[in-house]
């Protein structure tokens, strides 16, 4: 699921993308996937942002007075903190629990818990980055000992050929040796 590629349709038709899933929830989590934005891996099937678990889009803000913003993720709500559009004091409310608070104490609680879960994932991916170097690492090993036993096989018939050649570059030598010394006999 982490090659796939993702699209986004925003309620005026625009669609945006490709992007890969984390792309998308960071997306989501800087407040540019909102609730009523659609998502599609095809870009022919599209459903809603909100009801995609992987986004985290599960929080609402009420004001009082009882208007409403969202679902979107808790990141978001804490940019809409920090530029002003939503106060401490205002509620905000889990969907998937149903549970409400303040927004101060609610985001603050909601971040710590995205910290915990990024910090799973990064723990998950090392360790699968781990795995993959470590079976690199024995793959490379297992090829550099292949070369050294082809290297020392090359030696030993470099070896061996020396030794034939010598013992050519020999019988030939004594050859012209007896060759040279019979027309030297022949001549006297």
């Amino acid at each position: 699921m982490k090659d796939e590629v993702w699209w986004v349709k925003k309620e005026d038709g625009e669609v945006f993308g490709p992007v890969t899933l984390d792309e998308l929830r960071s997306w989501a989590i800087e407040g540019r996937v909102v609730h009523g934005d659609l998502v599609s891996r095809d870009r022919e099937t599209w459903e809603s942002a909100d009801g995609m678990g992987e986004l985290g889009m599960k929080w609402v803000v009420v004001f009082p007075g009882g208007d409403q913003v969202g679902p979107m993720h808790i990141g978001a709500v804490a940019e809409l903190m920090i530029e002003g559009s939503v106060q401490a004091e205002d509620s905000v409310r889990d969907i998937s629990s149903g549970r409400m608070g303040p927004a101060s104490k609610v985001v603050l609680r909601g971040l710590l818990d995205e910290v915990h879960s990024l910090e799973g994932r990064i723990s998950e991916e090392r360790s699968a980055w781990e795995t993959l170097l470590e079976n690199e690492r024995r793959a490379a090993e297992r090829q550099g000992a292949h070369y050294r036993r082809l290297l020392e096989e090359a030696r030993r018939r470099q070896d061996a050929l020396a030794q034939d050649l010598s013992r050519i570059e020999k019988a030939i030598g004594i050859s012209k040796k007896k060759g040279g010394d019979e027309g030297q006999k022949s001549g006297s």
